[in-house]
């Protein structure tokens, strides 16, 4: 939510009179991360658990770099408009994201569970 309101006050809102009132956009941008980064981590290590952890989380890196570098490239040849589409875009898939990821995490455990049934039942 913190991610989705910067960017629509960025957008919609003009706050190059505001003064000490763009502090709001420093604020926004710290609960965003302080959220984002601190559970992202813990996340990827439930779902990714053991020999899978060093995988998922090197595509988290990768992929955590890449979307810098499409930032700072955006914003350095003033592509406001594109960023602004790719930011918003990506905040707002972010929860129905989740809810896949999580869907087919419980699939996956059930799956397994029913899998180390059989082989126990067959023994």
């Amino acid at each position: 939510m913190a991610f989705l309101c910067l960017a629509l006050l960025s957008r919609f809102v003009h706050p190059k009179t505001w003064g000490w009132g763009v502090l709001v956009f420093y604020v926004l941008m710290g609960i965003g991360r302080a959220v984002y980064e601190s559970t992202n981590k813990a996340i990827f290590a439930d779902f990714f658990p053991g020999e899978k952890s060093a995988g998922a989380f090197a595509n988290v890196f990768v992929f955590g770099t890449s979307a810098s570098t499409l930032a700072f490239a955006f914003g350095a040849s003033n592509q406001d408009t594109e960023e602004l589409v790719l930011l918003i875009t990506f905040a707002v898939l972010t929860v129905p994201g989740y809810l896949l990821a999580s869907l087919m995490k419980r699939r996956e455990d059930a799956s397994q569970a029913a899998d180390s049934k059989d082989a126990s039942v067959s023994v």
